[in-house]
């Protein structure tokens, strides 16, 4: 069954269909939403948001482009339109967010029995963080070039924009990110001062990490992310590596419980 015909059964109610449209998208747009976003609870709710308006305007899907570009497109929207997060409104810099990575770096690597799962979560709670030194429309571009690694012409009609924009726009935070990240990350360049497993007990102390309650590193298959980002020397590898997350598996149920709502309607505008 193409992707056509699947969504024409799920607009004439057919919800296994519904279900597998909604599988399909919930975690793609669960890890957009997430390295947009930054917090695990705010990208749950976004990602709902996004999957309720790609299951409501069904009936606008004309198969032009992949329905993964199609729901692509709409979830960026509402991402770009999101209210600012408490992060976001921090106004973070690259020079104040490099500076916080010094902040009580430690001497050595953390002693505690769960220091390695806890230098995962300041890694990949650190690593998103620095995509919040950027703007929003420069953080969703390097996502779905890097992150992502869509191509270039499937990237340039989710943002909708010319390829030739998209290209420049991509290049220009390329370079940005890499400046910095080589400048600052252990993992990538041996030289730089900062260590995951040397911040564990400051963010402890700060409440940045959770030891009950972790956000990112329980959620995804990260065990050897950190191995594979060192032998790449790869600063996309290093972002890509802090988006390996399966959107919850009760996500897309949630969605579709909406129809059961008193007056709720598969939708016919865009």
């Amino acid at each position: 069954m193409d992707e056509f015909e699947l969504v024409q059964r799920a607009r004439d109610g057919d919800r296994d269909a519904l279900g597998t449209v909604l599988e399909q998208l919930r975690t793609p747009l669960f890890r957009l939403a997430t390295s947009m976003l930054w917090d695990r609870e705010d990208a749950e709710d976004a990602t709902h948001e996004a999957l309720i308006v790609v299951m409501t305007n069904l009936a606008t899907f004309r198969g032009e482009a992949s329905l993964s570009t199609w729901a692509h497109r709409i979830a960026v929207r509402l991402y770009l339109r999101r209210r600012r997060s408490p992060t976001e409104n921090s106004a973070l810099t690259f020079d104040t967010f490099g500076a916080d990575l010094l902040d009580g770096l430690a001497a050595s690597d953390s002693t505690r029995p769960d220091a390695d799962l806890l230098a995962e979560e300041v890694r990949v709670g650190r690593t998103l963080g620095v995509l919040q030194c950027l703007d929003r429309d420069d953080r969703v571009v390097f996502v779905l070039g890097d992150v992502f690694g869509l191509p270039g012409d499937e990237a340039a009609a989710i943002l909708e924009i010319s390829h030739d924009a998209y290209r420049k726009r991509l290049e220009r935070v390329r370079a940005r990110l890499r400046a910095f990240v080589m400048a600052n990350c252990g993992i990538l360049n041996p030289h730089a001062a900062c260590r995951c497993a040397r911040r564990v007990d400051r963010a402890i102390t700060t409440r940045r990490v959770d030891r009950v309650a972790l956000r990112f590193a329980d959620s995804g298959p990260l065990h050897s992310a950190k191995n594979e980002i060192a032998a790449l020397h790869d600063t996309a590898a290093l972002f890509r590596a802090a988006g390996l997350y399966s959107a919850p598996a009760e996500l897309a149920q949630r969605v579709i419980a909406v129809l059961d709502a008193p007056g709720a309607l598969l939708g016919d505008s865009p």
